[in-house]
């Protein structure tokens, strides 16, 4: 066993012995000028009393007040179980601080802890609509996927551990919904989107140094995949987000020097470059789609937060989501970025698959159809029709 304090207390925060977690924990906090209270836990890792050794993971500090709009409705946040913890253990994990057990003990502490305060919502304060999210499953996905791939992982016993929690993540997720739906006399409608879905990291394509060969960006090489400390006042065009390239033009950039009678052909040199591009290992293009904006339309993207030149990779080169394009997939299908959605409740046609293409825009106006009121003016989906009677 192990003791621990805070400094200055002389009572004990928990008595641990390894692998054991403490119960929840309070510790008074100066944020903003005011005295609030942070809730957190602990957990011994590993304990060597030969050696002298151990090593103790101490969760996100939660709060237990200002969470919520307006404030109060929540009531006193502490009788919920759970945690609240905001990352779910994903910097933890992906830095090797913790190991697989903790990270699943972690999301079930954050999925209970949001399924309570909803259930809770629900038979305080009636609501006719509640919408809610659990991020459990896409952190998983994110820090995980590639220990599920067996071109990745050979190891079976390897990715059967990992199976097993991606299982586990899901039986939490499972029993949040049914603890919010049991809260609910008779919900005139419930409709479940997943996560979205992923693949597992493949090889990364080198934009930056791509644009840099090409003479269109200019910064400090350290010798890694990506280059560093951009110099703006050389640089034609960079990297922006998952699958954009921006051009730093004038007069809309802060450090613009493309003028605007230069933007179509500063464009399409970068264009040019990525499709010449080839990836030493396959001699191949990485990129499956490479076009200027105006012409991502039609796959839902536009507006001033799009970049000039938007573009997709094969699987191989893809990260976990956000490069491929919809409807892409990987390795016979195991991988790809389509998504469940099931409606069920009043109109609802029992056991109907629709087989056709839908979006998430198309659920608000779904949800809207079914309950009889108007669509928003700003929606951008369409009614899924056929999931309905008549």
């Amino acid at each position: 066993m192990a003791r621990f304090w805070l400094p200055g207390q002389e009572e004990a925060l928990a008595d641990l012995a390894a692998g054991e977690w403490s119960a929840r924990l309070e510790v008074p906090l100066s944020v903003n000028g005011a005295t609030v209270t942070g809730v957190f836990r602990l957990k011994l890792q590993e304990l060597d009393p030969g050696a002298g050794l151990f090593r103790l993971y101490v969760t996100d500090i939660c709060r237990r007040t200002w969470l919520e709009q307006p404030a109060g409705v929540l009531g006193d946040a502490a009788r919920f179980a759970g945690l609240p913890t905001p990352g779910v253990g994903w910097d933890s994990l992906g830095l090797g601080c913790i190991d697989l057990d903790t990270f699943v003990e972690l999301t079930a502490m954050a999925t209970t802890w949001l399924a309570d305060a909803c259930a809770s919502l629900i038979a305080e304060q009636p609501c006719e609509l509640l919408c809610t999210h659990f991020h459990a499953i896409d952190s998983f996905y994110h820090l995980c996927s590639a220990k599920l791939d067996e071109s990745v992982t050979p190891d079976p016993d390897e990715r059967r551990r990992y199976e097993a929690a991606e299982i586990a993540v899901y039986q939490q997720l499972d029993h949040a919904v049914g603890h919010i739906l049991a809260a609910v006399d008779a919900p005139a409608l419930t409709v479940l989107v997943s996560d979205h879905g992923a693949t597992p990291a493949g090889s990364p394509v080198p934009l930056q140094r791509i644009l840099a060969d090409a003479g269109l960006l200019t910064a400090e090489d350290r010798g890694g995949r990506d280059l560093a400390d951009i110099d703006w006042e050389r640089t034609l065009a960079s990297p922006q987000g998952s699958c954009y390239v921006r051009l730093n033009i004038a007069g809309r950039e802060r450090h613009g020097i493309v003028p605007i009678g230069s933007v179509e052909r500063v464009r399409q040199r970068v264009i040019q470059a990525m499709l010449a591009y080839r990836d030493a290992a396959t001699g191949r293009c990485p990129f499956s789609l490479v076009i200027p904006k105006e012409e991502a339309v039609g796959l839902g993207l536009y507006g001033a937060g799009v970049g000039d030149v938007v573009y997709a990779v094969h699987e191989e080169f893809a990260d976990e989501h956000g490069r491929i394009l919809p409807q892409a997939t990987r390795a016979a299908g195991d991988w790809g970025m389509r998504a469940l959605c099931l409606f069920s409740g009043y109109g609802v046609r029992s056991g109907h698959v629709v087989e056709d293409p839908v979006w998430l825009t198309d659920v608000a106006p779904t949800i809207c159809q079914a309950l009889g009121i108007p669509r928003p003016l700003q929606a951008e989906g369409m009614p899924i029709s056929q999931l309905f009677v008549g």
